[in-house]
């Protein structure tokens, strides 16, 4: 499956969590093809990226996933630096909002974090670029010239 074909599948896609795999908060990105995550019940740990989705999606911090749980008795006792999930899907807006219509969201990701998440990537301004300074200028007098000839023209 070309790159193009991975990108519209990640996208299109409406995926419901089955029985063994979570959704989960990204809350760090230690490097590589792991990204720490928060599950539900606000545990830590690290889940892998799997190579099919490296330089395909990119992970932010704050965003949400479903992962794949290991079947490990041992995993809910494990530190916090160990792998115990792998990532399934990157959940986008339309996405989370699905989830939420089928109840199938997280209660403790409903405090309005899921909106949050999902306003996140719409058509919000970008954050203004603090190494410029911004200036308000007054409107040029070419500006103002040009207006009102036009007016006496007509």
């Amino acid at each position: 499956m070309g790159r193009g074909r991975k990108v519209e599948s990640v996208l299109s896609e409406l995926p419901e969590p089955t029985e063994s795999q979570a959704i989960v908060r990204v809350t760090g990105t230690p490097g590589g093809n792991l990204v720490q995550v928060t599950d539900e019940a606000s545990r830590t740990f690290l889940a892998r990226v799997p190579s099919k989705f490296r330089n395909v999606i990119w992970i932010r911090i704050g965003g949400y996933l479903i992962v794949e749980r290991e079947a490990d008795e041992e995993a809910e006792g494990r530190e916090v630096g160990k792998v115990q999930a792998t990532l399934v899907h990157y959940l986008y807006r339309d996405q989370i909002r699905h989830l939420q219509s089928r109840t199938l969201w997280p209660s403790a990701f409903a405090d309005g974090d899921g909106a949050a998440a999902a306003d996140e990537y719409g058509s919000e301004a970008l954050h203004t670029n603090t190494n410029h300074a911004f200036r308000d200028l007054p409107p040029s007098s070419d500006e103002s010239e040009g207006g009102e000839e036009g007016e006496e023209e007509e």
